[in-house]
């Protein structure tokens, strides 16, 4: 996420995945979510979160992005991707599709309902 500039002209019209950095590796599957999509990577346990809000706030903001898509992995630090980035898309004004996606530990990857379950309190996230 450090390295993407959110002017860049990619991002106009795009669909995102933004994924976990580990899931990338602990999926064969993570091909078929790349395709037609631009890729943002960010670990919501070891990146500064916000930085990491603050950037994609100004991507979703500054571009027209047609829906996300968000593949992490099923342990506990990476349920508060989808938090960070809901905070993002409130923070941008728009309303921006999102589907969830888990990377289980066998590898395979479900659909997932909600919209996360991470411990993270809303005041946490409202203070980034």
């Amino acid at each position: 996420m450090r390295l993407a500039h959110a002017d860049a002209t990619y991002f106009d019209n795009a669909q995102l995945l933004i994924a976990a950095d580990c899931s990338g590796f602990a999926s064969p599957s993570i091909s078929e979510f790349i395709k037609n999509r631009i890729v943002l990577i960010g670990c919501p346990k070891l990146d500064d979160v916000k930085g990491f809000v603050s950037k994609l706030t100004d991507i979703l903001r500054g571009n027209d992005i047609e829906d996300i898509i968000v593949l992490h992995m099923e342990v506990p630090c990476c349920n508060n991707l989808v938090n960070l980035i809901s905070v993002a898309a409130e923070r941008s004004g728009k309303k921006i599709l999102m589907e969830q996606y888990i990377c289980e530990i066998g590898g395979s990857i479900v659909k997932a309902g909600g919209k996360g379950n991470s411990k993270s309190s809303i005041s946490e996230l409202e203070a980034l």
